[in-house]
């Protein structure tokens, strides 16, 4: 290598350009063969390329002499590897249409020396399209799948795709010529280059989204886990991109987890750039998309590496740190690791993040983290409620650019704290007027959501006079109603929500008037057992009251509290037996006497034998109701 420099200092390559072009075979291919040597030094590439080597290196490559197009070609293929601008010049005089010819030679030199040299140009990015278009993925490809040529050959060319497949245009291409099939068998190959340098390519692919299930479904999740199970942290890095790009697919979610990708991602997290950890962030967050995985994640101590870039001052790595752990906090045990942690000091300030999907990822994780009763006391202390109710009643203004998916997440991080009486008052106080509007909001998710927090505010019997005052019965009476717009769900939360008000003497009575028999009658026809019971124990609340009795007695329930005494299920027999006895302690007028035209006897006589005491408690009372009415004997 001394030497070769030293050659080049001396002047000797004016004289070797010359003497390449000479009409002697033995001249010309010697001459080449010595600047072709020299050029392997990278020193050396600029002055060889500087004293106009290039056009006659490209002349000589179409010599008739086979020796001199190989080493003509050898030393082009050595300039290529040059990032100077006097590559350019070299596809500017069309040498690299030379050197892809070279790739269909017979000639096993110039096969050699045509993969190292188009090997070469496609380290570059600005020429990669330009070979796709010239047709040098079809000769590659012949070359990386053939048995018969050299290895050095085939591992040049195989490398070679790998660098195409560095630029997302040449991707779709990849696809529809079958070159992603054959880069994905080959990862399985004896040799460990061609496997590597395969799997790189695969791994290059399957970054980009748009061929994401195509990698997928064709088999390329698995060369990219060989990458990823390798020591060497660059490797690695560059498989990071690829495993985040296939995580999003679920039939990738398990295989990752389980098969090396994990680890590469949690390492990345902390021992990463700031663009490494988004990555490793993103790829977290869809892996715990699966129940599967949780437990894994855990393992791999995933949980400190994301809370600690909860502190950066980058939006989309705080917000895909704030998504995985939202995903992870779905796991009870796992919530408390994540606040043992101490992610709540960060998550709750990102909640008026003016990053509107920062603020949703913060959202969801604490809403998740706020469905276990144990964990809100200290998300309380940590001063969540202020910022969550003004985050919430901010969204209400229609000029506010807030994100319904974020208030749809701080409503049910509401509905989650009313499940916990000791936190009713603090909600009634604070941010009932907030849940009234919303529950009238244009948005039925959000709708939804705070009928449901009403309703648990409901189970209350302290919190009933302030609920109707706040008008929001019109709204729980509409939602009662079975939909399609809504699941089975908002209907028995509505449910439930009047069976808790009728639960206030004065307020059972408004509840009828108001029109909440029509959607109870309805919902004891639910195909939800739960809104069936639910419906039953509100009708039996409703006619504790004198007034309600004859007008339930007249608007068709009697007909439900039958079918729900014979349904079999002791929970809706219960309520409904005591229903029919309360309707029945209406002695006056006609009420017995629509009872037993509906025909309430024969449930009533089938329950006499429950093995529930109550149940027949409930049955001997209403048969001591019709005996003391003379008529009904």
């Amino acid at each position: 290598d001394e030497n070769k420099h030293e050659m080049v200092k001396a002047g000797a390559v004016p004289a070797l350009i010359s003497l390449s072009q000479s009409a002697d075979m033995t001249v010309s291919s010697q001459s080449c063969a010595t600047l072709a040597s020299l050029a392997e030094l990278k020193v050396n590439q600029d002055i060889i390329a500087n004293e106009g080597a290039i056009r006659p290196t490209i002349t000589m490559m179409r010599s008739r002499f086979i020796e001199v197009q190989r080493e003509a070609g050898r030393l082009l293929a050595n300039l290529c590897a040059s990032e100077s601008s006097f590559i350019s010049l070299v596809v500017e005089c069309g040498g690299h249409n030379l050197l892809i010819s070279y790739l269909l030679s017979n000639d096993t030199a110039c096969q050699r020396v045509g993969s190292m040299g188009i090997c070469n140009l496609c380290t570059q990015s600005k020429f990669r399209q330009i070979l796709i278009e010239c047709g040098v993925l079809e000769p590659l490809c012949s070359l990386a799948r053939s048995e018969d040529v050299e290895l050095e050959i085939q591992r040049y060319a195989i490398l070679a795709i790998a660098n195409l497949a560095s630029s997302t245009e040449n991707h779709k291409t990849f696809v529809e010529e079958g070159t992603l099939a054959m880069l994905i068998s080959l990862s399985t190959a004896n040799d460990a280059e061609v496997r590597q340098y395969a799997a790189f390519a695969v791994t290059k692919v399957a970054q980009n989204a748009e061929v994401r299930d195509t990698v997928t479904e064709d088999g390329g999740l698995e060369p990219v886990l060989y990458l990823a199970r390798t020591d060497e942290a660059e490797i690695q890095k560059q498989v990071l991109p690829a495993l985040c790009a296939l995580s999003f697919a679920d039939a990738n979610k398990v295989p990752i987890c389980r098969n090396g990708g994990l680890e590469v991602a949690v390492r990345a997290i902390r021992d990463g750039t700031a663009d490494s950890a988004f990555l490793a962030c993103s790829t977290i967050a869809n892996l715990a998309e699966m129940v599967e995985n949780l437990d894994l994640i855990a393992d791999s101590a995933a949980i400190p590496n994301l809370v600690s870039v909860l502190s950066s001052p980058s939006d989309e790595l705080k917000r895909e740190s704030a998504r995985a752990l939202g995903n992870l906090s779905a796991n009870i045990e796992l919530g408390d690791v994540i606040l043992r942690e101490g992610a709540l000091p960060f998550l709750i300030p990102m909640i008026r993040a003016a990053d509107p999907l920062t603020q949703r990822m913060a959202a969801m994780a604490i809403c998740n983290l706020s469905s276990n009763i144990r964990n809100q006391i200290f998300m309380l202390e940590a001063g969540l409620f202020d910022p969550l109710v003004h985050e919430t009643a901010l969204s209400l203004d229609p000029k506010s650019k807030s994100d319904h998916e974020t208030t749809r997440y701080n409503l049910l991080t509401l509905t989650n704290l009313a499940v916990n009486a000791p936190n009713h008052s603090m909600i009634i106080r604070q941010a009932l007027e907030t849940l009234t509007e919303f529950s009238k909001h244009r948005d039925i998710k959000c709708r939804q959501h705070a009928v449901f927090c009403i309703g648990n505010l409901c189970s209350n019997a302290d919190n009933l006079e302030q609920i109707m005052a706040s008008g929001s019965l019109r709204t729980i009476i509409t939602y009662a109603f079975p939909s399609t717009d809504v699941s089975s769900n908002v209907q028995f939360q509505s449910v439930a929500a009047l069976r808790g008000l009728a639960t206030n003497p004065i307020i059972r009575v408004q509840l009828v008037r108001e029109g909440a028999l029509e959607p109870l009658i309805m919902s004891t026809k639910s195909n939800s057992i739960e809104v069936q019971r639910e419906a039953a124990a509100t009708l039996c609340n409703l006619a504790m009251s004198e007034e309600n009795k004859v007008t339930m007695a007249r608007s068709g329930v009697l007909a439900c509290l039958v079918s729900l005494a014979l349904s079999g299920d002791q929970q809706r027999e219960l309520h409904a037996a005591a229903a029919i006895a309360n309707i029945a302690e209406m002695v006056e007028g006609r009420t017995q006497e629509r009872l037993i035209e509906e025909g309430v006897f024969k449930p009533l006589m089938r329950l006499a034998d429950s093995p529930n005491g109550e149940i027949r408690r409930e049955v001997a009372r209403s048969f001591a109701l019709f005996a003391s009415k003379r008529d009904s004997h």
